[in-house]
């Protein structure tokens, strides 16, 4: 009998645990704050003077400044998770 309670209990273990169940892993969204829109530049008046120009000059500088920096992080994240994401064997080949 135990032999039997044995061989049952062996091939439920051997043949139940056979199913396959696919998972499809996602690729890792974002942070939020990477998909804002950039800031937009300062537009001149057309009756500005010199000194406008000047500073519309500076701020916008400042302005894309900030705007290099947004656009590095998201490409260094997008380029750090892929790398990880395709090291891990998480994507699909």
């Amino acid at each position: 009998m135990k032999k039997i309670i044995c061989i049952i209990f062996l091939s439920l273990f051997l043949f139940g645990c056979q199913t396959v169940v696919p998972v499809k892993q996602k690729f890792p969204t974002a942070p939020t704050e990477l998909f804002e829109k950039p800031t937009e530049m300062i537009e001149l008046k057309q009756d500005s003077l010199l000194s406008d120009f000047v500073v519309t000059v500076f701020e916008n500088y400042g302005i894309c400044h900030e705007n290099n920096v947004k656009l590095e992080a998201w490409q260094q994240w997008y380029l750090k998770t892929k790398e990880l994401y395709e090291k891990e064997g998480l994507s699909k080949k």
